[in-house]
């Protein structure tokens, strides 16, 4: 499959967020690999398979609610709160009528899992560098219990550590619902937002992976922003954009390098819903996939 096609498809998502976004005044800046392929030549990356965006918290919160709403079909918002089994963390909006399987998420995995563009909140990162270390360790091990209450498998997890954690607190993970959960994870990655900090981050996805650190930025990098072209459309980025891409990237960010995808080995299908794979109407074939 060519991956344009998959990033035209991604294109079609963004303008739904766009709409949504421009209706109600909120806030969103292109983030990640996405801006960075905007501010080199106002495209993706040609190897980029998603678009990810970044929202301030209060943006973010008031995005959720009108898109619950707003949507149309297929495109569907997918969190924690509503889609069981989901359990990123994080918040994706999908084509439903689309597949983007990732290869460690089938045949187990029953939620949404159409063509996907992510997008991140933006929370006040903490002063201390002890607390913001532990805030990092709680995101990660409530992530971790929202993939065990999934997956219902401790072979996924490398560390004997948190497999005996896990084996411990089976019967109280497995009667509390997926939601409380999901909640904590939220919880922690919000806790900054009491403070005066003058920093924020993307906190929950840094919890996301244990290696991950925190990167703060400005909050003044967030205040304002621009419309620049992105491949046939616009999209908003931060009127600082070289700040957030020096944090994210290092210095010597316009030099192209292929970099580890997060996601891992997606299967992709733009003309066939997940369901009909799900359902085993059709099989997949990783080794005609994309990554």
């Amino acid at each position: 499959m060519d991956l344009k096609e998959v990033q035209k498809v991604e294109l079609l998502i963004l303008e739904q967020v766009k709409i949504i976004c421009e209706r109600h005044n909120l806030k969103y800046f292109a983030d990640s690999g996405t801006l960075l392929g905007i501010v080199r030549n106002n495209s993706f990356i040609p190897w980029d398979n998603d678009i990810d965006l970044a929202m301030p918290r209060k943006d973010y919160q008031k995005f959720i609610k009108y898109a619950e709403k707003e949507l149309p079909e297929p495109y569907y918002l997918q969190t924690g709160y509503k889609d069981k089994g989901f359990y990123s963390g994080l918040l994706k909006i999908r084509k439903s009528d689309t597949t983007a399987i990732l290869k460690d998420q089938f045949p187990t995995k029953k939620f949404n899992q159409g063509v996907f563009l992510d997008i991140f909140p933006l929370d006040k990162t903490l002063k201390s560098p002890k607390l913001t270390k532990l805030q990092l360790n709680l995101l990660f091990f409530c992530k971790s219990v929202l993939k065990y209450k999934s997956t219902k498998s401790l072979k996924t997890f490398s560390s004997y550590t948190y497999k005996l954690c896990m084996f411990i607190l089976t019967p109280f993970i497995f009667i509390l619902p997926q939601t409380f959960f999901y909640w904590c994870f939220e919880f922690w990655g919000r806790i900054g937002n009491i403070t005066n900090s003058k920093y924020c981050d993307k906190i929950l996805f840094r919890g996301y992976h244990k290696s991950k650190k925190i990167k703060p930025m400005p909050l003044e990098c967030y205040e304002s922003s621009k419309i620049v072209a992105f491949e046939n459309t616009t999209v908003s980025i931060p009127a600082n954009s070289e700040i957030v891409l020096t944090s994210l990237y290092g210095s010597d960010y316009m030099t192209p390098r292929q970099e580890p995808d997060d996601h891992g080995e997606i299967f992709f299908d733009l003309n066939n819903s997940y369901l009909r794979y799900l359902n085993n109407e059709l099989k997949i074939d990783y080794t005609n996939g994309e990554k």
